[in-house]
């Protein structure tokens, strides 16, 4: 997504509904359905993490000063999510780093023999 991003309350997907089967970590530089999302404008998001495989997740939210996974800052969020649930993290940037980019990185434990993961992100606390 290479467009600034100007309104908010709209969810924009993080990750693409995709199945994971394996124990590797996923993220923009290893699935095509994991995206960079530009956060410029913004000082706080919520991170909504759908889970319907057959196995635990972990989900990372991770910021970067560029499109890249090289060298991230990890924000102080990160979520395990059960089997076939939902998951949410909501970052505000007053108690934290910003960073203009943010993406995603999911893992399971145990592979996952069914199911897909998607995430979307809702933006809000505008800079003014």
């Amino acid at each position: 997504m290479d467009e600034l991003l100007t309104e908010y309350n709209t969810p924009i997907e993080l990750i693409k509904p995709v199945s994971i089967i394996d124990t590797t970590v996923h993220d923009p530089s290893t699935n095509p359905e994991f995206k960079y999302i530009d956060v410029f404008l913004w000082l706080g998001w919520t991170v909504r993490i759908i889970n319907n495989t057959n196995q635990q997740i972990v989900f990372t939210l991770f910021g970067n000063f560029d499109k890249s996974n090289v060298n991230p800052q990890s924000y102080p969020a990160t979520v395990t999510i059960v089997a076939n649930s939902t998951g949410m993290i909501t970052f505000n940037t007053p108690g934290s780093g910003w960073t203009p980019y943010v993406y995603g990185s999911v893992q399971a434990s145990v592979a996952p023999t069914s199911g897909q993961i998607s995430a979307s992100l809702v933006l809000f606390n505008k800079q003014k």
